[in-house]
């Protein structure tokens, strides 16, 4: 009786019942296959998280790969590529097997867009009223670098026309979320 609690021991590495079935079925689909060989999508990869916060850089995670009990050396037994990390949304780090190790498994993880509401914004000084829609220059600036408008945000304004307090409104966009309201 095989149950799914019991383990088969295969090239020194311990697998239940259902991981075995995958390891069989890599096995017997695969012409290359040769004496030895180990499968990288049997391997656990982790991640030192699974969401990082957008930074306007590549985000690296740090990874570890084991086969079954056995820690992978990187370079030796396996490479590494990451995609898709720089800006908000799904980014991916596949690992590709080296020497007896084959094939790819990749794993995704998220970066996060960050709130508007922690973009520095120079001050807007007070305008002088002219009768006409008054729109002031801002500068919005995220870990030093210069957000662009109509790509990192958009800027509208509201009661820009009259004397009295007017709103300038930036809404986040891309890799940047949420919405803020400047009086000026």
């Amino acid at each position: 009786d095989l149950g799914l609690g019991n383990v088969i021991d295969t090239h020194d590495k311990v697998l239940n019942i259902k991981e075995y079935f995958s390891y069989y079925l890599l096995y017997i689909h695969d012409p290359t296959y040769k004496t030895g060989d180990r499968y990288i999508p049997l391997a656990t990869v982790s991640l030192d998280g699974t969401e990082y916060e957008y930074t306007g850089k590549e985000i690296k995670p740090q990874i570890r790969v084991n086969y079954g009990e056995i820690p992978l050396t990187e370079g030796e037994d396996y490479t590494v590529s990451v995609d898709n990390n720089v800006d908000a949304g799904k980014g991916s780090v596949t690992v590709e097997g080296k020497g007896i190790y084959k094939k790819t498994k990749s794993v995704e993880f998220t970066i996060k867009a960050i709130d508007i509401n922690n973009v520095d914004i120079a001050p807007v000084k007070d305008q002088i009223h002219t009768g006409n829609e008054i729109e002031p220059q801002i500068t919005l600036r995220y870990n030093g670098k210069k957000l662009s408008k109509g790509e990192d945000c958009t800027v509208t304004f509201k009661n820009n026309v009259s004397v009295g307090k007017a709103q300038i409104v930036i809404t986040g966009k891309k890799n940047f979320t949420g919405s803020k309201t400047i009086d000026f």
